[in-house]
């Protein structure tokens, strides 16, 4: 995979025109772009005593994590 400088994939005309000529195969993880949702439902687990920050319980890794960039959906209590 051919990735740009910052960590992106690296799409120009220029670059799918090479992948054409020499027989690459060049497939996109995801279209996606720069402003679209990528949260996760988690669950408020507490505050955290070690660090400012809220507690949350990630369902799907089954892990803790701390963070202080959290929204509460409160409509859906």
């Amino acid at each position: 995979m051919v990735r740009s400088d910052n960590g992106a994939e690296y799409t120009s005309e220029k670059f799918e025109k090479f992948y054409k000529e020499f027989g690459v195969h060049h497939q996109l993880k995801e279209k996606r772009s720069k402003l679209d949702n990528r949260s996760q439902p988690r669950i408020f687990a507490g505050y955290s005593s070690a660090k400012k920050g809220y507690r949350i319980y990630n369902y799907f890794t089954k892990k803790v994590i701390i963070s202080r960039d959290v929204k509460f959906d409160e409509r859906k209590i």
